[in-house]
């Protein structure tokens, strides 16, 4: 049996191991990330899936995409879902048919093997989302209140 069937097994695309890129250790084992470049991601696919990206060997965050992995990864390369993800160096994907799943999974073994905490991005997103929610039900109750809107 190769080293490889395991990685196969999980129906990850891999690309830089041969190149000798960096080793990443997580809830999936040791295995090689690809360039976080225009080049590598366009040889995704445009399919559904789950992502990790890496920066210094570490994952920094972990997403769903729930049209095209290609699609996805460009927009975090060009910025355009904020400058935390922008800054990756490297990158995993995972085909899934059902990408909500399967990204729950991944974060949950993830969360435990990280001490209960999200990848930095991931936390970055949240306490975003979080603050927009308040802000947002704030200006809710105002609305409600004064029969106006509120802009931030």
């Amino acid at each position: 049996m190769s080293a490889v069937t395991p990685v196969r097994a999980l129906g990850l695309r891999l690309f830089g191991w041969w190149r000798g890129a960096p080793a990443r250790t997580g809830p999936l084992g040791a295995l090689a990330a690809e360039p976080f470049t225009e080049e590598s991601i366009a040889l995704a696919p445009a399919s559904r899936g789950i992502y990790q990206l890496y920066r210094d060997g570490e994952v920094i965050y972990a997403g769903m995409a729930l049209a095209s992995l290609r699609r996805e990864l460009e927009s975090h390369r060009r910025g355009q879902l904020g400058e935390c993800t922008r800054a990756a160096g490297g990158f995993l994907y995972k085909v899934a048919a059902d990408p909500e799943e399967a990204l729950r999974d991944y974060l949950r073994t993830y969360m435990a093997c990280n001490g209960a905490r999200l990848p930095p991005c991931n936390q970055l997103r949240e306490r975003q989302a979080d603050q927009e929610g308040r802000c947002n039900a704030k200006h809710a109750n105002q609305e409600r209140f004064t029969g106006r809107r509120f802009l931030d």
